[in-house]
C-alpha cells in the first residue's frame, strides 16, 4: 500500500503542471491516504521499539500536527 501511495504522489507531481488533474480533489485524497499511513506506522512503533529501533512517537505525532496545519492553510 505504501508503495502504491508513493507511486500516486510521484504521478501527481509529474502531472501537476501538465494538465487539469483536479488538484484539490487529488491532494485531498492523497492527504487522507498519507494520514492513514501515519496512523498505521504509529501503531507499529511500540513493536519496533521493542526490537531496538528507538523511534520517537512524539516526533511522529508532531509531524502529523504539522501536516494538519499545512492542510488547513492550503
Amino acid at each position: 500500500m505504501l508503495k502504491e501511495l508513493i507511486a500516486r504522489i510521484d504521478e501527481f507531481v509529474m502531472n501537476i503542471y501538465s494538465c487539469d488533474i483536479g488538484i484539490y480533489n487529488t491532494i485531498s485524497e492523497l492527504i487522507t491516504d498519507i494520514s492513514n499511513n501515519y496512523v498505521e506506522f504509529i501503531k507499529l512503533i511500540p513493536k519496533l521499539n521493542e526490537i531496538g529501533m528507538n523511534i520517537d512517537a512524539e516526533g511522529i505525532a508532531q509531524q502529523i500536527v504539522h501536516l494538519s496545519e499545512s492542510i488547513r492553510n492550503f
